[in-house]
């Protein structure tokens, strides 16, 4: 037979591919001749391209599979652990007409976890109706059938912009995320809708009523206890638990902090006293607002005479729940008439403010051990002795030092000591600003 050019006398065949093994030829090592075995079973020799993309193709989609699968078993258990531990699932919400935006604070419960509360704050309360009458509440479990119905309760603290959501039942609330839509009945700015979070977009709703949405769990066990939730408390004691004390634990924070600064500003104030005395010369004696102060030894100040205009109550052994405006009036109706005697002081006062200036009067000479005068304006670097020098920067410290001083004195003794009077005013205030309870009617509960 003629031979073509070109082409092999035989052709391989599948069996000549895989050699066999059996055969006379077959010499390879064993476990090549299972691997081929194998592959020639199953077609995935070098002429089963298609057989052996379909079984690739099979086995990705297998494992796509199983991947995606198990993505979701695991994306459902991080949801269910975040359900069953978060107390809380936003920062704020905001209105969906007015704008009027709120900060979510925190959640506290009571001991027997039948009664939650969530406590928020109003950043201009003054663009919403501060009457609980004026809202309705439209709540649903976020995913799942709710096992239960909770009733649910209003409360806000007037101008404050401080309130409240509060569920309760007879039961232990249990492990449940809340879907929580607050709808205000008194569109206060007028304001048409403007666009909102893809929750309103989907709801229809929110364009029409001045809407807000938020989420929390009253059911977690991490939830704060307060124990006070249990008593029949009116609406200053309300605000002194929930609000006051922590407003009076920020106050008293920064006035241990002033304190704090004015013990360092007093230590100060000696070194460079000493530097002056060791040069030879006689330091200025202290300011009148200055001189006798010291920080005692539990930590607070204590003032040998006050600045001038200042609040001269005790803050040291008292709390906002013994109440601070009863050390200087008798009645919340004269809060306005005291603070506007302190800020106008009378002729006498007046008289008194101007013989001790609050201010820190230059020195122009310094007096030397050895009788000699050293004219502080006539002092220069470069010309004159560093003696004279160091003295005289010395004394620039210490004059600085003592502005400084009189600067944070005057905001302890007045500004933040004005801050716990407001404070326990805004306590008092709550027997007639509080408004709480809804209208069974307002509320709404969505299996």
């Amino acid at each position: 037979m003629a031979r073509l050019k070109g082409v092999s006398e035989s052709i391989p065949t599948e069996s000549d591919e895989a050699k066999q093994p059996g055969t006379v030829e077959d010499d390879r090592p064993g476990w090549q001749k299972k691997v081929d075995a194998l592959k020639f079973k199953f077609k995935l020799g070098q002429h089963h391209k298609m057989e052996r993309f379909m079984l690739l193709g099979s086995l990705s989609v297998v494992l796509l599979l199983v991947g995606v699968i198990g993505s979701g078993v695991n994306h459902f258990r991080v949801q269910s652990h975040i359900e069953a531990t978060q107390r809380l699932y936003n920062e704020s919400f905001t209105f969906s007409l007015s704008q009027e935006s709120a900060e979510l604070l925190e959640v506290y419960r009571n001991p027997d976890q039948t009664k939650a509360v969530v406590l928020f704050k109003l950043s201009n309360p003054q663009n919403v109706s501060l009457d609980v009458n004026n809202y309705e509440f439209f709540l649903t479990r976020y995913s799942g059938k709710s096992s239960y119905e909770p009733t649910v309760n209003f409360g806000l603290f007037g101008s404050t912009g401080y309130g409240f959501f509060e569920v309760s039942h007879t039961e232990k609330l249990p492990n449940e995320v809340i879907d929580v839509t607050i709808r205000s009945l008194a569109n206060v700015t007028g304001q048409a809708y403007e666009g909102g979070s893809s929750d309103e977009i989907e709801d229809a709703s929110f364009a029409e009523y001045d809407q807000a949405k938020f989420y929390f769990n009253p059911g977690v066990e991490d939830i704060p206890v307060a124990e006070e939730l249990d008593a029949d408390m009116n609406g200053p004691e309300l605000y002194r638990v929930f609000v006051a004390r922590e407003e009076e634990a920020l106050i008293k924070e920064e006035i241990q902090e002033q304190a704090d600064q004015l013990g360092s500003l007093l230590s100060r104030a000696t070194e460079y006293e000493n530097r002056i005395r060791s040069a030879g010369y006689t330091p200025p004696a202290p300011p009148w607002f200055v001189e006798g102060d010291y920080i005692h030894d539990d930590g607070y100040f204590v003032s040998n005479r006050d600045v001038h205009r200042n609040y001269d109550i005790d803050y040291v052994d008292r709390t906002i729940d013994d109440g601070y405006l009863k050390q200087v009036i008798d009645n919340l109706s004269e809060l306005t008439t005291y603070f506007a005697s302190v800020r106008t002081p009378s002729p006498e006062e007046r008289e008194k403010e101007l013989a001790y200036p609050e201010k820190v009067q230059r020195t122009e000479e310094l007096v030397h051990e050895n009788g000699d005068v050293l004219v502080v304006s006539d002092v220069s670097a470069g010309t004159s002795p560093s003696v004279h020098v160091d003295v005289v920067d010395s004394l620039s410290v210490l004059e600085s030092t003592w502005s400084e001083y009189l600067t944070v004195k005057r905001r302890l003794q007045t500004d933040l000591m004005e801050a716990l009077l407001v404070l326990d005013a805004d306590v008092q205030s709550q027997a007639v600003n509080f408004s709480y309870g809804i209208d069974n009617d307002a509320q709404v509960w969505h299996y």
